[in-house]
């Protein structure tokens, strides 16, 4: 019964008539206002054989099949107040296949995220961020480590705030 709002963009990977993907953010209409949206491709100088162009200058390549999608978003509590907080979904690449290839390319995704917060952190110091969605890795894994520690200051991990019990899923 509650109202509840998609966003999405298109991607790289949005017009495959096979598996069309993108990332999307499902929000309940009543609480949450998506105040601006986007999804920046970062490049590469490994052809990961993403097609997207236009999105990276001559000598690089699309990092991302499904680019983070960066939503700025007002939420309404329950009060009436009113808080801002930044969300980088995203989906990055799977651990299926060779992980010789794949890791590194997760790492480069962590690290593209990783400089995506930076900046909205260098414009706002008291910015809310949280990096979520996919990452296709596991808790304390480097791709994920990467992305927690390399903005200023470090991300929190929440699964940090849980019993180990309680820590299930990748």
């Amino acid at each position: 019964g509650l109202d509840y709002t998609a966003t999405a963009l298109p991607g790289p990977q949005s017009n495959n008539p096979e598996f069309p993907l993108t990332n999307a953010l499902l929000t309940r209409a009543d609480r949450v206002q998506v105040r601006s949206v986007e999804n920046p491709q970062s490049c590469s100088p490994v052809d990961y054989e993403t097609s997207d162009p236009g999105a990276c200058p001559s000598g690089e390549h699309p990092l991302f099949d499904r680019p983070p999608l960066v939503a700025d978003l007002a939420l309404q509590d329950q009060s009436g107040g009113e808080m801002m907080l930044t969300v980088f979904v995203n989906h990055w690449k799977s651990k299926a296949g060779d992980e010789s290839v794949n890791l590194p390319r997760r790492i480069a995704q962590a690290q593209a995220v990783a400089a995506l917060v930076q900046m909205r952190l260098a414009a706002d110091p008291n910015a809310a961020v949280a990096v979520l969605g996919d990452l296709n890795d596991y808790y304390a894994s480097a791709a994920v480590e990467t992305v927690r520690t390399l903005p200023e200051p470090d991300l929190v991990h929440l699964y940090d705030r849980l019993p180990p019990l309680d820590r299930y899923s990748y």
